[in-house]
């Protein structure tokens, strides 16, 4: 009997988060030092439940860096790079349902159950995956 491989054995719960108000610098400093490729946007606003309102990933400051370099002026707000249309999957997805998805952006997907921040799920969990899984081993 095979069982399907899904994102919660995968998804790496050390999510690196950010705030919405924080520089580009800032956001290229946390995902360093948590060595991801992404990390969840959290409203600006303090407080004990502050809401995921966007992702930003190492492509999304890459691309904004170029644009930077060009136009010397005042320290980009993450809120004006992140994507805030978020894509998010659930712990009991399917690993093939999610590769499908990145096969294009995003590449970095938050694990949400209800309204709270579980996890994150990258390429590279996802390509770990497979790998362990293939020939039919789901």
């Amino acid at each position: 009997m095979t069982t399907t491989a899904k994102v919660g054995r995968y998804m790496n719960t050390q999510v690196a988060a950010i705030s919405a108000g924080a520089t580009l610098n800032e956001a290229i400093q946390i995902l360093a030092d948590s060595q991801s490729s992404g990390a969840a946007v959290f409203d600006k606003q303090s407080g004990d439940s502050q809401a995921l309102v966007g992702m930003v990933s190492e492509q999304d400051c890459l691309k904004q860096l170029l644009s930077d370099s060009y136009h010397c002026g005042t320290p980009t707000l993450i809120e004006a790079v992140m994507r805030r249309a978020v894509e998010t999957v659930n712990p009991d997805d399917s690993i093939l349902d999610i590769a499908g998805r990145m096969s294009d952006e995003p590449k970095v997907f938050p694990v949400m159950v209800d309204d709270a921040l579980v996890g994150v799920i990258s390429q590279r969990e996802v390509l770990q995956a497979l790998s362990q899984n293939q020939c039919g081993n789901w």
